[in-house]
């Protein structure tokens, strides 16, 4: 991705309360910080009507403090700012007797001046990424289910229909201390990214979200994924972001339009300076030819002839 402003990458988000649920307590925002960084965070509550939506938004909010002020290096950062999200839940959890064991799931992905890009993540919200090979599931799944896909005893489709699917093995703000997977990302021009809660990926399969995403721009992307996974249910909240890098070469029209404007082009004064010389040529070349045959025709028969130099072309 060298060579790429993080601030040109488009990005939409949307999230949806879903079909069942009575509160939305799904989280998701962007934070700029200078010199041009950039992170993304979708966050999934848990933990009751107020905990839920406590505990994502809190964790949102003390991830993009962080990450605003932070002075490490991009891994070092992201590692920073969950774990400190982690004590603020925790804390406030322990200081409200309402909020006890609430917690969040969090998936981040910070895309750097340099060119880099990492993703992070507790739980099972996920990130994906689509290129010309497909897409692929950046992000392992913190759950007994998604231990179980792993270790081979159930496969994904079971997953998702699983009765243990809902319970997480790792989530932000349950324990005093929490385990971060931070990992680089090999992103290249014309890449997409997703991020989501299970809300969506209960409910709609991974080569649906990648024709879904390939075929449309990224907010019409994100609004036809929510209402596939409302339509069949909607027993969760759904909440989606979709990053899109610019492709290689990239160029507004306006820019195409003042290179082509510059490229020199022929006039018509040109034109007709070119056909008076040849025609000028191929005069001279008929008056040298007249001349010869001329003089050839009468010299006497047998004489050796001769030529003589026809005059200047006037």
């Amino acid at each position: 991705m060298s060579g790429i402003d993080p601030s040109e990458i488009d990005c939409a988000s949307l999230t949806s309360m879903g079909q069942v649920r009575t509160s939305n307590q799904d989280t998701f925002d962007v934070f700029d910080a200078d010199p041009g960084d950039r992170l993304f965070v979708v966050a999934d509550g848990m933990g009751g009507h107020r905990g839920g939506a406590t505990a994502s938004r809190l964790a949102t909010e003390t991830i993009g403090e962080v990450f605003r002020t932070a002075k490490h290096e991009a891994a070092d950062t992201l590692f920073e700012a969950i774990a400190t999200a982690n004590q603020c839940v925790h804390q406030a959890s322990v200081d409200d007797p309402e909020l006890r064991g609430m917690g969040t799931t969090i998936v981040c992905m910070l895309f750097g001046r340099d060119g880099r890009v990492w993703v992070a993540h507790v739980g099972d919200s996920r990130a994906y990424r689509l290129h010309r090979e497909g897409i692929e599931q950046l992000t392992q799944d913190h759950s007994v289910v998604g231990e179980m896909v792993r270790r081979g005893l159930i496969t994904n489709d079971e997953a998702n229909t699983h009765p243990r699917r809902n319970e997480i093995l790792r989530s932000v703000g349950v324990e005093s201390e929490v385990d971060v997977d931070v990992a680089q990302v090999v992103a290249t021009p014309g890449d997409r990214y997703v991020l989501c809660s299970d809300g969506l990926t209960g409910l709609v399969a991974d080569d649906e979200i990648c024709e879904v995403v390939r075929e449309n721009p990224a907010e019409a992307a994100a609004e036809q994924l929510v209402k596939m996974a409302n339509a069949r249910g909607g027993h969760d909240n759904v909440t989606v972001q979709i990053i899109a890098v610019p492709a290689a070469g990239d160029e507004p029209q306006a820019d195409a339009a003042v290179l082509a404007s510059k490229q020199p082009r022929p006039t018509s004064a040109r034109w007709w300076v070119g056909a008076a010389i040849l025609l000028a040529a191929a005069a001279a070349t008929w008056f040298v030819l007249s001349m010869v045959a001329s003089h050839g025709s009468s010299s006497a028969p047998g004489a050796p002839g001769s030529v003589q130099e026809a005059p200047p072309t006037p």
